[in-house]
């Protein structure tokens, strides 16, 4: 296949990626060519090396064609973790009368989702107290969540064992800062035409 003939099976072209936290893909339209397709796919791979996608991330581009290549234009926003600093942390005391009641405290996070607190007692009947208790954890967590909105996401997914004698209970939440930076990559022509020939190569 020349050059020539390349371009003009490729003119209706359109990349798009959009992957990240775990999953992804690369799709492909405007091409009918099969042996095309599939290598143009795999330099698109290739060439952005996010392989599975996995990772706090998340990655958009789009194709434009020039001349000598296809370019692939976008962004990709990560995730920092700001885990364990003392801004984060808050604790909360267990009324007297529950102390030695309170099995384990689960409790999950995540901006976008509804929290879910859920106090475990060892044996007894719940009573409004404990309810109490609960309310008393979920406003405290709001209040530190609303303290730090100088950042972008929180996320808490812990299962805390109380231990009998423990009149307290410390909660970490994991905050996480955007890092937006634009991304471009870059496909030569001539290393399509290439990959063509190797994979007419190997068939021969």
């Amino acid at each position: 296949m020349t050059k020539k003939e390349l371009l003009e099976k490729i003119k209706n072209i359109q990349i798009i990626v959009d992957g990240g936290g775990d999953s992804g893909e690369v799709n492909i339209e405007g091409i009918d060519d099969s042996d095309l397709l599939d290598a143009i796919t795999d330099i698109v791979y290739d060439t952005i090396d996010y392989g599975s996608f996995a990772g706090e991330f998340q990655v958009n581009l789009n194709s434009t064609l020039t001349n000598e290549g296809i370019y692939l234009n976008g962004n990709e926003v990560s995730y920092e973790s700001r885990k364990n600093e003392i801004a984060e942390e808050f604790e909360i005391d267990i009324p007297e009368n529950l102390i030695g009641i309170i099995d384990s405290l689960n409790i999950y996070a995540s901006d976008g989702d509804s929290e879910n607190i859920r106090v475990n007692i060892k044996n007894g009947i719940w009573n409004d107290e404990l309810d109490e208790f609960e309310k008393n954890i979920l406003d405290k967590f709001i209040e530190v969540v609303e303290f730090n909105t100088e950042h972008d996401r929180y996320y808490i997914d812990e299962n805390i064992k109380i231990n009998k004698e423990q009149n307290s209970i410390k909660i970490k939440i994991d905050f996480w800062d955007y890092y937006e930076e634009e991304k471009s990559f870059y496909i030569d022509y001539d290393d399509i035409l290439n990959k063509l020939k190797v994979s007419d190569d190997e068939e021969k």
